[in-house]
């Protein structure tokens, strides 16, 4: 199995229902994500950033439960741990929706 392949097994890891299987998953998927960036497969990896950035958009704009918005904040806490970058993309789309749930908890404080 190539590169892709390993990615996108993980990406249907972090899709998993259980946070036993989705938490180490997302570890593990950003940090495979930061390999790939310094591999010769790194052409690849627009690819993989966007099928990761999509599975995370479309959970942030489907699932509006507390569970939800939790499992979100933790997946990109966990993927972000490894590759950064995600939280940039799409003018930092995510990065955003993370500070606004966030501020809906905390407050501006």
């Amino acid at each position: 199995a190539g590169p892709t392949e390993l990615l996108d097994a993980l990406l249907s890891c972090v899709k998993h229902a259980r946070k036993a299987v989705y938490d180490p998953a997302a570890t593990v998927l950003g940090q495979a994500l930061a390999s790939l960036g310094g591999s010769a497969a790194a052409d690849k990896l627009p690819a993989c950033e966007e099928n990761v950035f999509k599975y995370l958009s479309e959970l942030s704009m489907s699932d509006y439960t507390q569970a939800g918005t939790s499992r979100l904040l933790v997946l990109l806490d966990h993927l972000s741990e490894g590759y950064p970058r995600l939280l940039e993309l799409r003018g930092r789309l995510l990065a955003v929706w993370a500070r606004s749930k966030l501020l809906e908890v905390h407050g501006d404080g």
